[in-house]
Order: structure tokens, then sequence, then C-alpha cells
């Protein structure tokens, strides 16, 4: 679909492989990384294991949900054992992927990364070695950039710049943006919005489906919908805290992690705020593996927070 290779079409059935992938994986990182008094470089070859289904979802070539393995990592890392400074160690080369576009920035980031460095007490020779490391990145970045799908270097210039392609690229943002605008306070009413109805708004059930709840529920409706998802992690997270067995915690920690990554994703790209994703909004979105494997993330946390509320 749109040049992509995301499902596999059973002919009664097309599911999404890497929607399974990231349960599956963010339930094997727990387990790996949750034994007691784990070195920090056998916890980091541990974690390795998110290479295998983060190159193949790359491949599909599935961005968005590549980009929700790494931040589920960095979110089940930070709830783990490992020191804060290796957590930082572990973010440096995306930071400086993205400051590298900038020479300026990125000179005040390494300087920035030095003072660091040499805080946590790391030797000479390791900080030369990570500072080299990422001036590598910073001549390796426009060799991915070139090697990028045209759609995918138009999202994020179109993202910057939406007026530069108005009816390709830029098409999306700029439709999303004009539904939720027109829905004003309260909306046009529910089955009423004429960005939906005439089609101007692309995929409106799916990726773009928040566009749709402001322009038929308006202001009150996407405040209302943001409320419920508050609500609803911050139970989760208050009840995850309590769980003493480290892989439930770790596991429960990831799928909250991914859940809000999603969400965060789809209203920005809707607002217009992060480039244009293929990524749904969890519960919303029509799209029944994603919704299939959301729910059954949220009975594993389900199952974990019941289990301490009976051995207790």
């Amino acid at each position: 679909i749109n040049g992509s290779r995301r499902w596999f079409d059973l002919k009664f059935f097309k599911f999404q492989v890497s929607d399974f992938a990231k349960l599956s994986t963010i339930l094997l990182i727990g387990k790996l990384i949750s034994e007691k008094f784990l070195s920090t470089p056998k916890l980091l070859l541990r974690v390795s294991v998110v290479i295998p289904p983060l190159i193949l979802v790359m491949l599909e070539p599935d961005l968005g949900t590549g980009l929700t393995f790494i931040f589920v990592l960095f979110a089940m890392l930070s709830a783990s054992e490992l020191p804060e400074a290796y957590i930082f160690l572990a973010i440096t080369p995306f930071i400086s992927m993205v400051t590298s576009f900038v020479i300026p920035i990125f000179i005040v980031y390494i300087i920035v990364l030095i003072i660091v460095l040499y805080k946590n007490r790391f030797k000479g020779i390791i900080i030369t070695y990570i500072v080299f490391f990422n001036l590598l990145i910073l001549f390796f970045t426009p060799f991915v950039w070139n090697h990028l799908k045209n759609y995918q270097q138009n999202r994020v210039l179109t993202f910057l710049e939406p007026s530069r392609d108005p009816f390709g690229a830029g098409y999306q943002i700029i439709q999303a943006k004009i539904a939720i605008g027109s829905g004003g306070f309260f909306g046009k009413g529910f089955l009423l919005g004429t960005q939906k109805n005439l089609n101007f708004l692309p995929e409106h059930h799916t990726d773009f489906i928040f566009s749709v709840i402001g322009e038929e529920f308006g202001f009150f409706g996407c405040l209302f919908l943001l409320v419920l998802y508050f609500l609803f992690l911050y139970r989760i997270s208050v009840r995850i805290n309590d769980l003493k067995r480290a892989d439930k915690r770790l596991i429960s920690v990831g799928i909250l992690a991914y859940l809000v990554f999603q969400m965060f994703i789809n209203i920005g790209m809707n607002l217009g705020v992060v480039p244009t994703t293929g990524i749904p909004l969890p519960f919303i979105s029509y799209g029944g593996t994603n919704l299939l494997i959301n729910v059954v993330a949220i009975g594993l946390i389900l199952k974990f927070i019941n289990e301490k509320s009976v051995f207790e």
C-alpha cells in the first residue's frame, strides 16, 4: 500500500506484523533486563535484541514504528537500573543526527557532551571515542538522508514548510489543519464534517481520525478525548509503579511508553507539529491488528496489577 509492504494478506484478514513485533519485543526486553545484579555491559548487550525487528520494520519501510521501538527501548532503560549517564550516551547518536543539519548547534552540543561526560568521571580515552563516534554521525547523516525514500524526505521537508507542496506531501497536513480549525469550539456535529464527507481529508478513518473529531466535535471534543487519555494513562502509571517484580514493571512501562508515543505522534501530525507518519491513534483509529494488540497489551497490565492484589 503506497509503496510499503507492512501487511500479510490472508484474503479474509490482513494483519500488520510490526504491531505483533512491538509487543513481543517489549516482553522479551522486559524479561532480559529484569535480572538482578546485571552488569551495565551485559544489560546493553541484551537490549540489542531490538535491532533485528527494528531493521526489518525499517525495510518495509515504516519509519513511525521504527521510532516507536527506539522510544520504548529508552523508556524501559530509564525504568531499569542502568545509570542515567549511560542512557544519555544511548541517546547521543540521535541528538547528533538531528543537530548535524546546523553545524553551530552541533558544535555546542559536542561541548555540552564533553562537559557531561567529564562530570560523570568518564576516562579521557572513553570521552575521545564517544566524541569521535558522534563526529562520524555528523558525516554519516547526509548519506542516510540521501538514501531515504522520496516520500520520507518530502514528509520531513513539508513538515518544516507545508506550503512548499500543497497538492502533494503537504496536502494531508493542510487539510487536517483546515478540518480541525473549521470545527470551532463545539464542532459541526456528528457525521457532518465536510472535509471528511467530501474526501478532502485523506485517511480520515485511520491516521487522521483526530482531525475528524476536531471538525465534528470541535475544541470541546478534542479536549474531552485528551482528558480521557490523560486519566487513562495516569491510572496506569500509578498502578504499575506499585509492581514489585522488575520484569512486570518494565513490561508495563514499555507498553505505557508505546501507547503514549503513538498518541503524541498521531495527534501531533494532525496538528502539524510533527512530520506525518503512519501511526494510528490508539483505541480510536480503524484497524484490526493495532486495536487487537492494544487491547492485549492493556490486558497484560491489568493481569499484572490483579496478580499483585491477589498475592498481597
